[in-house]
């Protein structure tokens, strides 16, 4: 087909540079947007998962203290996990050779979060306290 003396050229397929960066900065905007509250849920999810492991180690506690026939005394977090960081027992826990657990407190920190925890009687259930301090 002629227009004018000049074929008529075909578009060709692909983008332009325009709008390749208009893209680009678009997913820029969404990641800077996205970022804080990911990495604030994967801290979520990691804290959670040591009191999750504290909690199971606690539970085996009173089963501990029956198959041995000895009270238990837990004074340092190293006593009850491998993963010490951030876990202090401020108030220790004692759990007799009939597996009757006489309670303690455990503080838990995971970055600028401070948790506290009881230790509850006589299962020895992890038990978020109420006056909590973040």
């Amino acid at each position: 087909m002629q227009i004018s003396g000049m074929y008529l050229k075909k578009a060709k397929p692909g983008f332009t540079l325009i709008e390749l960066l208009v893209t680009l900065a678009i997913l820029g905007l969404i990641t800077a947007l996205a970022a804080p509250s990911v990495n604030a849920w994967l801290s979520s999810r990691s804290a959670d998962a040591q009191r999750q492991e504290l909690s199971s180690t606690l539970a085996l506690l009173p089963l501990k203290a029956i198959s041995s026939g000895q009270t238990l005394h837990i004074e340092s977090a190293s006593d009850l996990i491998d993963n010490t960081l951030g876990v202090k027992i401020s108030s220790p826990i004692v759990v007799l050779e009939n597996g009757y657990c006489k309670g303690g407190k455990i503080i838990i920190q995971h970055g600028s979060s401070l948790r506290r925890y009881s230790v509850s009687v006589p299962f020895c259930e992890l038990v978020m306290d109420t006056e909590n301090a973040s």
